[in-house]
């Protein structure tokens, strides 16, 4: 007998290998749904953000944020500015023959 999962979104009974998984995080939990393939579709193209996670029944699965999960995120310290390039040779004056 072939294994099978209701898709949260659509209320369907699908084979268990097109079991698609996706998270949401809303304050310190984490939400999963498990999805057919057009739900999944649905779903990521209503969220701001995908980005790719390790699923708990699959290998991949993806994370869906909204515009308001990024105050939570941490950003990195801005960088330097960068040099001002030296008064070296610029190789690319130079024609084929001198080099």
């Amino acid at each position: 007998m072939q294994e099978t999962f209701v898709c949260d979104h659509c209320g369907r009974e699908f084979p268990i290998r097109q079991l698609k998984e996706a998270f949401t995080e809303e304050q310190a939990s984490r939400e999963r749904e498990r999805l057919c393939p057009s739900c999944l579709d649905i779903r990521m193209n209503e969220a701001d953000r995908v980005k790719g996670v390790a699923g708990e029944h699959k290998r991949a699965a993806v994370r869906l944020e909204d515009e308001g999960d990024e105050a939570d995120e941490v950003f990195a310290a801005p960088r330097e500015p960068l040099g001002e390039r030296g008064q070296g040779r610029d190789l690319g004056d130079e024609s084929q023959e001198q080099r």
